[in-house]
């Protein structure tokens, strides 16, 4: 797990990954090679992750959509700061809203971390949801409703393509020079210029600029240390685009430290960006890795002929150990037991180091993918794939390079489908010619079927909170004084009146034969169509 420091400064991640499972690079979250991108990031914003996201170590907020497979959005929280942040409603599609206490990073004011993937221009699928268009409408009308309440830092895949165009009012000064007519209170922008390495605009240029301008929101990308030049972030067969983007007004701009966009990788067309804020975290929390928490695991040994007359001639020797144990006293508790066993253990570990021969343990190994299929041939693909996005990243306006890169991205998922093919039809075919099977293989195959589980530390400590609460002597309905009140009240009650009284509760819901008298009156009375109450209940009853 990446180390970083949550006191300094928080690093955001955003990154259109383009499908958090893919026939080329299978579940993306399980490949050792993806997580080690967003990992050192304590907020990871993904667009287009087309399924809900939980990852061990962060907390997660998703939106997906429910019947379209494409879209969605997840945003990440480590548990460190996870209790600084929470999510704030938003009922636009593919919008995830975190608000970031400014009590928690010792702030003026929240922050609204607004997680956005907004449909193509080109979108031909309009009949199921809202278009791009509409989307970046809603969007202005959401913004202008919160930016009240704090500070707005929206980021994500736009689809907009701007060029170099202008993202606020031109000549807003109040003097003399001055060419609108303005209120006298209005405070003036004073934001840099922007460079774009992307010179070409598409139909979402005038709602995603609208919706700027409307809110004094300003691009971070090509006016911010980091990013002077605007570079692409979108890399596709037929050109590269700046789409992604970072945005906040230039009046909070003074929290962002820098901005990158990263380098270009095989997982995605999509470039990841990062940005970099002058906050700290108050009281972060320290949670260690779940598997931190075990025992370790004992040694494991192989006999030999001679292993039995060993192990009694090392009894013999360390006879004293057990003597020692035995009048040894222990107290009747969870702790004295404890030390018991460890103390048994520990002797017979003792014994069996001296008479018997430690097997070879092979340190865990972890691969970027474990697939049963997965072969050298797979995994010199996918190095070669590795390859060709570095070369892209550096040089993503040549034609060629792209070409070249997406050339051997769709040999690598061909050879991906044709070695998974292969392997369950030779499974296939040793099971109906009656050959043995691999069953390292078989195993390794069930294993990757069975969904892994994402349980870890944080949700054993709230686990563990609930469960605390829950047993706990207070309860939320009843104050302390009634609770002990009805325990002194409670009697032993007989068979037969339990019997007596269940049957006159079950008669409740039948109809009276006398007149108008409602169940409550009959209860309180102790009677109820010739079934009283035993005085136990009643009892009871009354002091409920």
């Amino acid at each position: 797990m990446a180390v970083y420091d949550v006191k300094r400064n928080i690093r955001v991640m955003c990154w259109n990954i383009q499908s958090s499972n893919s026939v080329c690079h299978g579940n993306k979250f399980e490949d050792l090679d993806f997580c080690k991108i967003f990992e050192p990031y304590p907020i990871v914003c993904l667009q287009e992750i087309r399924q809900s996201v939980k990852y061990p170590g962060y907390k997660s907020f998703n939106n997906t959509r429910n019947k379209e497979n494409d879209g969605g959005v997840c945003t990440l929280v480590r548990h460190e700061i996870s209790n600084g942040i929470k999510q704030h409603p938003c009922k636009i599609s593919d919008i995830v809203v975190c608000r970031l206490k400014s009590t928690y990073f010792n702030l003026e004011t929240d922050i609204f971390i607004m997680n956005a993937y907004v449909k193509p221009a080109n979108t031909s699928n309009i009949s199921s949801g809202k278009t791009g268009r509409e989307q970046l409408q809603e969007l202005d009308s959401f913004i202008n409703e919160l930016s009240p309440k704090g500070t707005i830092l929206l980021c994500g895949d736009f689809n907009s393509r701007i060029g170099r165009e202008i993202d606020y009012i031109l000549n807003d000064n109040s003097g003399a020079d001055s060419f609108i007519p303005i209120p006298d209170d209005y405070v003036p922008q004073d934001v840099p210029p922007r460079n774009s390495k992307d010179l070409s605009t598409n139909s979402h240029k005038k709602p995603f600029l609208d919706m700027l301008i409307n809110n004094r929101l300003h691009v971070l990308n090509g006016r911010t240390l980091g990013d002077f030049q605007g570079e692409l972030t979108c890399i596709k067969p037929n050109g590269s685009s700046l789409v992604d983007y970072f945005i906040t007004s230039s009046e909070h701009s003074k929290l962002v430290s820098h901005m990158k966009v990263k380098e270009f990788t095989m997982f995605s067309d999509h470039k990841p960006l990062e940005l970099s804020l002058n906050l700290s975290a108050a009281d972060p929390k320290v949670i260690k890795p779940l598997h931190t928490s075990f025992n370790k695991a004992p040694p494991r040994y192989k006999t030999a002929p001679s292993s039995k007359d060993d192990f009694l001639e090392s009894m013999q020797k360390n006879s004293q150990k057990m003597d020692d144990i035995l009048q040894s006293t222990y107290s009747n508790t969870h702790q004295g037991t404890y030390s018991l066993n460890n103390d048994i253990t520990k002797y017979l570990q003792d014994l069996a180091s001296d008479s018997m021969e430690l097997t070879k343990t092979r340190p865990p190994t972890k691969s970027s993918n474990n697939e049963p299929w997965y072969t050298r041939e797979n995994r010199e693909g996918k190095r070669l794939l590795r390859k060709a996005a570095c070369t892209v990243s550096d040089f993503p306006e040549s034609e060629f390079l792209r070409k070249s890169f997406y050339k051997v991205k769709h040999e690598y998922k061909s050879l991906n489908k044709k070695k998974k093919d292969e392997f369950f039809k030779k499974m296939n075919s040793d099971i109906e010619s009656g050959k043995i099977l691999n069953w390292n293989q078989f195993k390794k195959l069930k294993n990757k079927k069975s969904k892994n589980s994402v349980f870890d530390a944080a949700d054993m400590d709230n686990f563990e909170k609930f469960f605390a609460k829950l047993y706990a002597n207070q309860h939320t309905t009843m104050s302390s004084e009634k609770k002990e009140a009805l325990l002194e009240e409670a009697v032993e009650i007989s068979t037969k009146n339990t019997q007596s009284d269940i049957k006159s509760i079950e008669d409740l819901n039948k109809p009276f034969t006398s007149g108008h008298i409602s169940n409550k009156f009959c209860i309180e009375k102790g009677t109820e169509q010739g079934h009283p109450l035993s005085p136990d209940f009643f009892k009871l009853y009354n002091i409920h």
